[in-house]
Protein backbone atom coordinates (compact mmCIF):
# COMPACT_ATOMS: atom_id res chain seq x y z
CA UNK A 1 0.00 0.00 0.00
CA UNK A 2 1.28 3.09 1.05
CA UNK A 3 2.04 2.47 4.47
CA UNK A 4 6.08 2.78 4.08
CA UNK A 5 7.27 6.66 3.66
CA UNK A 6 8.35 7.16 -0.04
CA UNK A 7 6.90 4.09 -1.63
CA UNK A 8 5.91 5.44 -5.00
CA UNK A 9 3.06 4.66 -7.28
CA UNK A 10 2.00 5.72 -10.77
CA UNK A 11 -1.35 6.32 -12.22
CA UNK A 12 -1.17 4.11 -15.31
CA UNK A 13 -1.56 5.44 -18.41
CA UNK A 14 -5.83 4.51 -19.50
CA UNK A 15 -4.78 3.39 -22.99
CA UNK A 16 -2.39 0.80 -21.62
CA UNK A 17 -5.44 -1.29 -21.54
CA UNK A 18 -8.13 0.17 -23.83
CA UNK A 19 -6.64 0.33 -26.83
CA UNK A 20 -5.61 -3.35 -28.61
CA UNK A 21 -2.39 -2.07 -29.32
CA UNK A 22 -1.29 -1.19 -26.35
CA UNK A 23 -2.68 -4.14 -24.16
CA UNK A 24 0.09 -6.40 -26.00
CA UNK A 25 2.72 -4.07 -24.14
CA UNK A 26 0.71 -4.10 -20.80
CA UNK A 27 2.75 -6.72 -19.09
CA UNK A 28 6.18 -5.17 -20.09
CA UNK A 29 4.90 -1.59 -18.66
CA UNK A 30 4.04 -2.75 -15.11
CA UNK A 31 7.14 -5.18 -15.74
CA UNK A 32 9.07 -1.93 -16.49
CA UNK A 33 7.15 0.10 -12.88
CA UNK A 34 8.28 -2.60 -11.14
CA UNK A 35 11.72 -3.10 -12.28
CA UNK A 36 12.08 1.03 -11.11
CA UNK A 37 11.09 0.37 -7.76
CA UNK A 38 7.49 1.25 -7.72
CA UNK A 39 5.07 -0.66 -5.61
CA UNK A 40 1.61 0.79 -6.92
CA UNK A 41 -0.45 0.96 -9.98
CA UNK A 42 -3.88 2.84 -9.88
CA UNK A 43 -6.24 2.71 -12.69
CA UNK A 44 -9.20 4.52 -13.86
CA UNK A 45 -12.53 2.49 -14.10
CA UNK A 46 -13.81 4.45 -16.82
CA UNK A 47 -12.51 5.28 -20.48
CA UNK A 48 -12.18 8.69 -22.03
CA UNK A 49 -15.44 8.08 -23.86
CA UNK A 50 -17.01 7.28 -20.30
CA UNK A 51 -17.71 3.57 -20.50
CA UNK A 52 -17.50 1.34 -17.76
CA UNK A 53 -13.88 -0.70 -17.95
CA UNK A 54 -15.28 -2.87 -15.24
CA UNK A 55 -18.15 -5.55 -15.58
CA UNK A 56 -21.49 -3.83 -15.17
CA UNK A 57 -25.11 -3.35 -14.72
CA UNK A 58 -25.42 -0.33 -14.15
CA UNK A 59 -23.18 1.47 -16.60
CA UNK A 60 -22.30 0.75 -20.42
CA UNK A 61 -19.51 -1.10 -21.02
CA UNK A 62 -15.90 -0.96 -23.33
CA UNK A 63 -17.65 -3.88 -24.78
CA UNK A 64 -15.24 -4.11 -27.98
CA UNK A 65 -12.35 -4.33 -26.02
CA UNK A 66 -13.99 -6.61 -23.38
CA UNK A 67 -14.86 -9.22 -26.14
CA UNK A 68 -11.23 -9.19 -27.56
CA UNK A 69 -10.15 -9.90 -23.78
CA UNK A 70 -12.74 -12.27 -22.59
CA UNK A 71 -12.96 -10.61 -19.25
CA UNK A 72 -13.03 -6.19 -18.24
CA UNK A 73 -10.25 -4.26 -19.50
CA UNK A 74 -9.63 -3.54 -15.50
CA UNK A 75 -9.82 -7.33 -14.19
CA UNK A 76 -7.31 -8.18 -17.44
CA UNK A 77 -5.13 -5.10 -15.84
CA UNK A 78 -5.11 -5.94 -12.20
CA UNK A 79 -4.59 -9.48 -12.37
CA UNK A 80 -1.04 -8.74 -14.56
CA UNK A 81 -0.18 -6.49 -11.66
CA UNK A 82 -1.05 -8.69 -9.45
CA UNK A 83 1.05 -11.47 -11.25
CA UNK A 84 3.96 -9.33 -10.94
CA UNK A 85 3.71 -8.20 -7.25
CA UNK A 86 2.34 -4.90 -7.69
CA UNK A 87 -0.39 -3.33 -5.81
CA UNK A 88 -3.61 -2.08 -8.02
CA UNK A 89 -5.91 0.65 -6.79
CA UNK A 90 -8.73 1.80 -8.34
CA UNK A 91 -10.01 5.07 -8.80
CA UNK A 92 -13.63 5.87 -9.01
CA UNK A 93 -16.32 9.05 -9.04
CA UNK A 94 -19.17 6.94 -7.87
CA UNK A 95 -21.60 9.88 -8.15
CA UNK A 96 -20.36 10.62 -12.05
CA UNK A 97 -23.01 9.82 -14.66
CA UNK A 98 -22.74 9.79 -18.20
CA UNK A 99 -24.93 11.13 -20.36
CA UNK A 100 -25.73 7.63 -21.73
CA UNK A 101 -26.59 6.41 -18.41
CA UNK A 102 -28.25 9.32 -16.69
CA UNK A 103 -31.98 8.52 -17.72
CA UNK A 104 -31.99 5.83 -14.92
CA UNK A 105 -30.68 8.75 -12.08
CA UNK A 106 -32.75 11.74 -14.05
CA UNK A 107 -34.60 11.94 -10.50
CA UNK A 108 -31.34 12.40 -8.22
CA UNK A 109 -29.32 14.94 -10.09
CA UNK A 110 -27.47 17.82 -8.68
CA UNK A 111 -29.39 20.67 -10.35
CA UNK A 112 -29.02 24.57 -10.13
CA UNK A 113 -31.01 27.46 -8.54
CA UNK A 114 -32.64 27.12 -12.59
CA UNK A 115 -33.46 23.65 -11.54
CA UNK A 116 -31.33 22.64 -14.43
CA UNK A 117 -29.13 19.64 -14.16
CA UNK A 118 -25.35 20.32 -13.78
CA UNK A 119 -23.15 18.78 -16.23
CA UNK A 120 -19.55 18.61 -16.83
CA UNK A 121 -17.70 18.60 -20.10
CA UNK A 122 -14.74 17.27 -21.15
CA UNK A 123 -14.35 17.41 -24.63
CA UNK A 124 -16.69 14.87 -26.31
CA UNK A 125 -17.80 13.22 -22.88
CA UNK A 126 -20.49 15.12 -20.99
CA UNK A 127 -21.15 13.54 -16.83
CA UNK A 128 -24.09 14.64 -14.57
CA UNK A 129 -23.59 13.96 -10.85
CA UNK A 130 -25.39 12.23 -8.03
CA UNK A 131 -26.99 14.37 -5.67
CA UNK A 132 -26.17 12.97 -1.87
CA UNK A 133 -29.16 14.82 -0.48
CA UNK A 134 -31.00 11.51 -1.40
CA UNK A 135 -30.63 8.58 0.60
CA UNK A 136 -30.64 6.10 -2.36
CA UNK A 137 -27.63 7.86 -3.94
CA UNK A 138 -25.53 6.77 -1.19
CA UNK A 139 -26.67 3.21 -2.49
CA UNK A 140 -26.36 3.76 -5.22
CA UNK A 141 -22.40 4.67 -4.83
CA UNK A 142 -22.04 1.90 -3.33
CA UNK A 143 -23.37 -0.59 -5.68
CA UNK A 144 -21.08 1.41 -8.26
CA UNK A 145 -17.98 0.18 -6.15
CA UNK A 146 -19.57 -3.06 -5.33
CA UNK A 147 -19.56 -4.14 -9.17
CA UNK A 148 -15.63 -2.87 -9.29
CA UNK A 149 -14.63 -5.02 -6.40
CA UNK A 150 -16.31 -8.30 -7.70
CA UNK A 151 -14.70 -7.33 -11.26
CA UNK A 152 -11.16 -7.17 -10.13
CA UNK A 153 -9.80 -7.75 -6.74
CA UNK A 154 -8.31 -4.30 -5.92
CA UNK A 155 -5.92 -3.55 -3.38
CA UNK A 156 -7.61 -0.01 -2.41
CA UNK A 157 -10.38 2.42 -3.39
CA UNK A 158 -9.61 5.94 -4.32
CA UNK A 159 -13.12 8.50 -4.13
CA UNK A 160 -12.91 12.04 -5.78
CA UNK A 161 -13.07 14.20 -2.71
CA UNK A 162 -16.26 16.13 -4.15
CA UNK A 163 -18.50 13.12 -3.14
CA UNK A 164 -21.63 14.31 -4.79
CA UNK A 165 -20.41 17.94 -5.00
CA UNK A 166 -18.30 18.86 -8.47
CA UNK A 167 -15.94 21.17 -8.68
CA UNK A 168 -18.12 22.82 -11.35
CA UNK A 169 -20.56 24.23 -8.32
CA UNK A 170 -20.08 24.03 -4.51
CA UNK A 171 -24.24 23.85 -4.24
CA UNK A 172 -26.85 21.92 -4.80
CA UNK A 173 -30.53 23.05 -5.41
CA UNK A 174 -32.24 19.97 -6.05
CA UNK A 175 -35.94 19.20 -4.75
CA UNK A 176 -33.54 16.75 -2.76
CA UNK A 177 -31.44 19.12 -1.24
CA UNK A 178 -34.24 21.65 -0.42
CA UNK A 179 -35.95 18.90 1.44
CA UNK A 180 -33.02 17.60 3.30
CA UNK A 181 -31.63 21.16 4.30
CA UNK A 182 -35.23 22.53 5.16
CA UNK A 183 -35.22 19.17 7.19
CA UNK A 184 -31.37 20.16 8.94
CA UNK A 185 -33.06 24.03 9.70
CA UNK A 186 -36.06 22.56 11.22
CA UNK A 187 -33.88 20.32 13.80
CA UNK A 188 -31.20 21.79 14.33
CA UNK A 189 -31.65 25.47 14.42
CA UNK A 190 -35.57 25.72 14.91
CA UNK A 191 -36.11 27.56 11.29
CA UNK A 192 -39.10 26.44 9.82
CA UNK A 193 -38.74 29.88 6.87
CA UNK A 194 -36.03 30.59 4.28
CA UNK A 195 -36.54 31.63 0.99
CA UNK A 196 -34.93 29.03 -1.41
CA UNK A 197 -32.28 29.49 -3.27
CA UNK A 198 -32.10 33.34 -2.13
CA UNK A 199 -31.21 33.18 1.51
CA UNK A 200 -28.34 30.69 1.00
CA UNK A 201 -26.99 32.29 -2.06
CA UNK A 202 -26.94 35.90 -0.14
CA UNK A 203 -27.38 35.35 3.64
CA UNK A 204 -24.14 34.44 5.06
CA UNK A 205 -26.11 32.88 8.42
CA UNK A 206 -28.26 30.73 5.81
CA UNK A 207 -24.64 29.82 3.87
CA UNK A 208 -22.78 28.81 6.75
CA UNK A 209 -25.78 26.24 7.83
CA UNK A 210 -25.82 25.40 3.95
CA UNK A 211 -22.07 24.68 4.32
CA UNK A 212 -22.32 22.52 7.43
CA UNK A 213 -25.35 20.36 6.33
CA UNK A 214 -23.26 19.46 3.12
CA UNK A 215 -20.08 18.58 5.03
CA UNK A 216 -22.71 16.50 7.71
CA UNK A 217 -24.24 14.98 4.49
CA UNK A 218 -20.76 14.09 2.47
CA UNK A 219 -19.36 12.62 5.89
CA UNK A 220 -22.86 10.67 6.27
CA UNK A 221 -22.55 9.47 2.80
CA UNK A 222 -18.53 8.59 3.44
CA UNK A 223 -19.21 6.81 6.51
CA UNK A 224 -21.91 4.60 4.37
CA UNK A 225 -19.30 3.80 1.69
CA UNK A 226 -16.79 2.94 4.24
CA UNK A 227 -19.17 1.36 6.28
CA UNK A 228 -20.67 -1.10 3.69
CA UNK A 229 -17.44 -1.46 1.79
CA UNK A 230 -15.57 -3.02 5.52
CA UNK A 231 -18.82 -5.53 5.87
CA UNK A 232 -19.34 -6.62 2.05
CA UNK A 233 -15.56 -6.86 1.32
CA UNK A 234 -13.17 -6.81 4.60
CA UNK A 235 -10.71 -3.69 5.32
CA UNK A 236 -9.70 -2.34 1.85
CA UNK A 237 -8.32 1.26 2.65
CA UNK A 238 -10.25 4.22 1.17
CA UNK A 239 -8.03 7.32 -0.37
CA UNK A 240 -9.39 10.65 -0.63
CA UNK A 241 -8.55 12.59 -3.82
CA UNK A 242 -8.27 16.38 -3.72
CA UNK A 243 -9.37 18.37 -6.73
CA UNK A 244 -7.17 21.17 -8.48
CA UNK A 245 -9.36 24.00 -8.45
CA UNK A 246 -11.40 23.46 -5.82
CA UNK A 247 -13.08 25.74 -3.69
CA UNK A 248 -12.05 24.91 -0.06
CA UNK A 249 -14.07 27.59 1.92
CA UNK A 250 -15.95 25.85 4.71
CA UNK A 251 -14.53 22.08 4.07
CA UNK A 252 -12.22 22.25 6.47
CA UNK A 253 -15.00 21.34 9.40
CA UNK A 254 -15.12 18.03 6.56
CA UNK A 255 -12.44 16.85 6.48
CA UNK A 256 -11.06 17.20 9.82
CA UNK A 257 -14.10 15.23 11.16
CA UNK A 258 -13.90 12.98 8.73
CA UNK A 259 -10.35 12.32 9.40
CA UNK A 260 -11.42 11.69 13.11
CA UNK A 261 -14.01 9.42 12.79
CA UNK A 262 -10.69 7.69 9.79
CA UNK A 263 -13.46 7.49 7.33
CA UNK A 264 -10.49 7.46 4.90
CA UNK A 265 -6.95 6.21 5.44
CA UNK A 266 -4.95 8.66 2.69
CA UNK A 267 -5.29 12.32 1.41
CA UNK A 268 -3.55 12.18 -1.99
CA UNK A 269 -3.11 15.72 -2.94
CA UNK A 270 -3.01 16.66 -6.25
CA UNK A 271 0.11 18.99 -8.14
CA UNK A 272 0.00 19.18 -11.89
CA UNK A 273 2.08 22.04 -12.77
CA UNK A 274 3.37 25.26 -11.64
CA UNK A 275 -0.11 27.38 -11.85
CA UNK A 276 -1.76 24.45 -9.42
CA UNK A 277 1.07 24.61 -7.24
CA UNK A 278 0.57 28.75 -6.82
CA UNK A 279 -2.89 28.36 -6.49
CA UNK A 280 -2.95 26.19 -3.23
CA UNK A 281 -4.67 28.10 -0.64
CA UNK A 282 -3.72 28.60 2.87
CA UNK A 283 -6.85 26.94 3.89
CA UNK A 284 -5.67 24.40 1.87
CA UNK A 285 -2.23 23.84 3.65
CA UNK A 286 -4.00 24.13 7.35
CA UNK A 287 -6.24 21.22 5.89
CA UNK A 288 -2.69 19.14 5.01
CA UNK A 289 -1.71 20.20 8.55
CA UNK A 290 -4.61 19.33 9.94
CA UNK A 291 -4.84 15.97 8.82
CA UNK A 292 -1.31 15.03 9.54
CA UNK A 293 -2.10 15.60 13.24
CA UNK A 294 -4.75 12.90 12.92
CA UNK A 295 -2.32 10.04 11.37
CA UNK A 296 -4.01 10.16 8.12
CA UNK A 297 -1.24 9.65 6.06
CA UNK A 298 -0.58 12.07 3.18
CA UNK A 299 0.37 11.06 -0.93
CA UNK A 300 1.72 13.63 -3.32
CA UNK A 301 0.32 13.14 -7.08
CA UNK A 302 2.93 14.92 -9.51
CA UNK A 303 1.79 15.64 -12.90
CA UNK A 304 4.85 14.79 -15.19
CA UNK A 305 5.43 16.78 -18.85
CA UNK A 306 8.49 16.90 -21.18
CA UNK A 307 8.14 20.64 -21.35
CA UNK A 308 11.73 21.86 -19.74
CA UNK A 309 9.37 24.73 -17.88
CA UNK A 310 7.18 22.17 -16.59
CA UNK A 311 10.14 19.82 -15.86
CA UNK A 312 11.92 22.86 -14.06
CA UNK A 313 8.75 22.85 -11.71
CA UNK A 314 9.10 18.99 -11.12
CA UNK A 315 12.66 19.03 -9.69
CA UNK A 316 12.39 22.43 -8.32
CA UNK A 317 9.24 23.35 -6.64
CA UNK A 318 6.70 20.25 -6.62
CA UNK A 319 8.99 17.48 -4.80
CA UNK A 320 10.49 20.22 -2.65
CA UNK A 321 6.41 20.85 -1.44
CA UNK A 322 5.84 17.14 -1.50
CA UNK A 323 8.65 16.85 0.48
CA UNK A 324 8.64 19.68 3.46
CA UNK A 325 4.74 18.94 3.52
CA UNK A 326 5.27 15.84 4.94
CA UNK A 327 3.68 13.44 2.60
CA UNK A 328 4.03 10.20 3.39
CA UNK A 329 4.64 8.95 -0.66
CA UNK A 330 5.11 10.49 -4.52
CA UNK A 331 3.02 9.30 -7.65
CA UNK A 332 3.93 10.83 -10.96
CA UNK A 333 1.09 10.12 -13.95
CA UNK A 334 2.73 7.73 -16.05
CA UNK A 335 4.05 9.41 -19.21
CA UNK A 336 6.16 8.28 -21.88
CA UNK A 337 8.87 11.02 -20.58
CA UNK A 338 9.05 9.40 -17.33
CA UNK A 339 11.08 6.77 -18.66
CA UNK A 340 12.64 8.86 -21.31
CA UNK A 341 13.94 11.78 -18.48
CA UNK A 342 14.31 8.73 -16.32
CA UNK A 343 12.52 10.64 -13.60
CA UNK A 344 12.38 7.51 -10.67
CA UNK A 345 16.00 7.99 -10.51
CA UNK A 346 15.88 11.67 -10.37
CA UNK A 347 13.67 11.25 -7.34
CA UNK A 348 15.65 8.86 -6.00
CA UNK A 349 18.74 11.23 -5.76
CA UNK A 350 16.64 13.36 -4.66
CA UNK A 351 15.60 11.14 -1.84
Amino acid sequence: MFELKYIYGVYANIKSYTVKEEIHTLDTRLAHFLNNGLKTVIYSVVDEKGYALYESKMREMNRPIYNFLGKSPLKHAVKHAHALGLNSWVQVNPFKVSKRDVEAHTKYLIRDKDNNALIERAGEQVNYFLSTAYEEVSEIAFKTISEILEDCEADGIILEESLGYPKISAYDFSEGAYMNFARFLREKYNVSFFLWPNDVLEGKKYHDHYLEWKNTMMRETMEYIRMSVRERFGNIPIAILTQRDKDYRGIEAHLREAAKRRLFDYLLKDFVNEYNLKEISSTLRKIFNMLKETSILIVSIIGYSGRSLEKKYIWDEALKEALVGGSNGIILFDDENIYRDNAWENIRILL
